[in-house]
């Protein structure tokens, strides 16, 4: 394994921080959308919305599933890189390395 220059270093930091506000405002946006909906839904007494909002949770969920995979990116092959956060492949943490190109970007 090979480490990254610091260049490359500061690209990966750098997109890990776009994905991860990225993210976070794609839940916000999905949130009040959920609000709005179901205000529609009590305020109308009309049960349509309410399976609209819960319709909202899953385009945030791949909102940020798709901007992850589209952004997040290795800087030198463009490969996704995986999620390998804490040891474990777990959903929703970043990984640290890209495996195509088998460089490390841990500073």
């Amino acid at each position: 394994m090979t480490k990254a220059t610091p260049e490359q270093v500061r690209v990966f930091r750098r997109r890990r921080l776009m994905t991860i506000l990225g993210s976070i405002v794609i839940l916000i946006l999905g949130f009040l959308l959920g609000l709005i909906l179901l205000g529609l839904s009590a305020s109308r007494k009309h049960h349509v919305p309410m399976p609209l909002s819960i319709v909202s949770v899953i385009f945030v969920w791949l909102g940020v599933s798709v901007l992850k995979s589209a952004y997040f990116r290795c800087p030198i092959c463009g490969h996704p890189i995986p999620n390998r956060g804490g040891g474990s492949a777990r959903s929703g943490t970043f990984g640290t390395r890209c495996d195509k190109c088998d460089v490390d970007f841990a500073a």
